[in-house]
């Protein structure tokens, strides 16, 4: 049997703690597909993360990747062991703001795009209740 040290035994209960909150949320939102990270000691010391401060930080930069990745196309290649994890934390909101700001924006564009179409089909079916008046009015004569 694995000995655990106490750090790491925290560590199972900070994981388990937040995973039960995160798929009670989950499920309130309806969500049908809930994933948790694991909450296996040995898996995460093979990562070096022995502790809650280990794990926050590695969460973080695992997230700020993946948002990179969405944003950018590309997984940025950059050393992140200096930042703090309030920095890392504070880069992972800036990136959020930002995926916030560029959804705004396609939505704002694609709004005006719906607009410029129903405009234009509004003007074609007033030139075309023209040209059909005309023609009544020729047939007529």
């Amino acid at each position: 049997m694995t000995q655990y040290t106490t750090q790491q035994l925290e560590l199972k209960a900070h994981i388990e703690a937040e995973n039960e909150k995160f798929t009670a949320r989950a499920v309130e939102s309806g969500a049908t597909m809930i994933m948790t990270p694991a909450a296996d000691l040995d898996m995460w010391a093979s990562m070096g993360v022995f502790n809650i401060e280990q794990y926050t930080r590695s969460t973080l930069e695992g997230e700020i990747s993946d948002m990179e990745k969405e944003l950018y196309g590309i997984k940025l290649r950059r050393d992140l062991s200096q930042c703090t994890v309030e920095q890392l934390q504070a880069e992972l909101d800036s990136l959020h703001t930002y995926a916030r700001r560029e959804q705004e924006f396609a939505q704002e564009l694609e709004r005006k795009r719906r607009q410029r179409t129903q405009q234009r089909n509004q003007e074609f079916k007033q030139q075309g209740n023209v040209m059909a008046q005309a023609f009544a009015q020729a047939k007529v004569k």
